[in-house]
């Protein structure tokens, strides 16, 4: 069992860029798969979900208000 969350990332001309950070891996294939759907950008093929998986990282990533 994942405490910390999962990130959803995705592969475009050889780089790993992250989307977004979900708290579930339910919604992370969501996103994925909503994206892979609603896509009008083709290239994107390669999606990855990563687990968070030590406490230093979830709060590097969840630092501050992104609004």
């Amino acid at each position: 069992m994942n405490n910390y969350g999962y990130k959803v990332c995705y592969r475009k001309n050889c780089k790993i860029i992250q989307f977004c950070i979900t708290n579930t891996y339910d919604l992370a294939k969501y996103e994925v798969l909503w994206n892979i759907q609603h896509s009008k950008n083709n290239q994107i093929v390669y999606w990855l979900i990563v687990p968070i998986r030590t406490k230093h990282e979830y709060k590097k990533l969840w630092k501050g208000c992104p609004f």
